[in-house]
Formats: C-alpha cells, structure tokens, sequence
C-alpha cells in the first residue's frame, strides 16, 4: 500500500509518542521535500522531533521529489507548499490514501479522486486494527497538547468506544 502524508498526522501522532502507528498500518510512508522540510527544520526542535528523525533513520518514513511542479504550482494557489506537494506526490505515486487534516487540502485532494484519511482516522483504524484499546484517551491528549478537536467528534468517539 502506498501512503503519502502532509505534516500534521505526522507531528499530531509524535507530540503522543505514537508516530509508530504510521509504521504499524502502512509499512512506510512517503512525504514530500517540502514536508520533511516542515517536519525537520534546520537547526529546531520541538516535541516530537526526535520520534520523527528516529522514522526517517528506520526508513519507514521517506521522502521523495515530486516530479510534477505544474500541479504543484496549480495546487499552491489554493493550498499551502507542503499540502500541494503532497497531493501532487499522491498522484505521481498512485497513493491508496493522503494523510492530511486540513479541511481545504482534504477537499482539494478530494477532488483530484484521491482518498484522504486524518489524524482522527488513523487511530480508529489502529483501534480497529487491535493496534491501540482506543482512539479517544489519544485525542484527549492530543487536545491537552493544543490540537483542535471538536467537542461533537469526541462524543462520537466516545460512542463508537463504549
């Protein structure tokens, strides 16, 4: 399977020391330069930093080139670098899924046919998959650390977990 992400699965999964769940589900997962540049900023570190370069030593996360800068550039006037390249590499690479949780990209990929799942979706499928108990004590956390998720797909978390 081929599986292509944007930053913020990425980061979200490290800040909870749960990046191995990426490993786990897909085997690897391709980023584009633009997003290992977002996600190893020369010279920075910050939570979960060490999680990441410890997956790109282990190989299962990697990045490539896209080699399409025309759909890059088209894609770039609606959303930011890292989400275009990611959406134009899912193409080139013919990705089973996007990992990305931004709502404007999510649609943008979207609309090139291309299925999207985000932070969110990855922990059910790892709940589903018997990879974690559940997906709602990560988010919980993952809001304590300043994630956005709202109150209405917690409850339903909540629910599909009882």
């Amino acid at each position: 399977m081929t599986v292509v992400s944007n930053t913020g699965p990425i980061i979200s999964l490290s800040w909870i020391d749960r990046l191995d769940l990426l490993g786990a589900l897909y085997g690897e997962v391709v980023v584009p330069l633009a997003v290992e540049r977002e996600l190893l900023p020369a010279g920075q570190s910050f939570l979960g930093t060490s999680a990441i370069e410890d997956a790109f030593r282990r190989r299962w996360l990697r990045a490539a080139t896209v080699r399409n800068h025309l759909n890059v550039s088209a894609l770039n006037a609606r959303v930011d670098l890292g989400e275009a390249e990611a959406i134009a590499l899912a193409v080139e690479l013919r990705a089973e899924v996007l990992l990305v949780d931004d709502a404007d990209a999510r649609a943008e990929a979207k609309s090139w046919s291309i299925r999207v799942l985000g932070t969110i979706g990855v922990l059910r499928q790892a709940r589903d998959e018997g990879h974690i108990d559940a997906a709602r004590p990560l988010l919980l956390q993952m809001q304590r650390l300043g994630l956005w998720i709202g109150a209405d797909l917690l409850a339903r978390i909540r629910a599909e977990e009882r």
